[in-house]
């Protein structure tokens, strides 16, 4: 991945963690990709 696309998934994912907050009756789906979103971007 370049530079611009790890830039954009931390942005995003950033965000999508804001509005999970904001709702925390998501699906459970919906938090386990975020995790895994999240162990990707650490392992970049």
């Amino acid at each position: 991945m370049g530079v611009y696309e790890v830039g954009a998934m931390k942005f995003w994912s950033d965000l999508a963690i804001v509005l999970v907050c904001l709702k925390p009756g998501k699906p459970p789906y919906f938090q386990l990709v975020l995790r895994a979103t999240i162990l990707i971007q650490s392992a970049l």
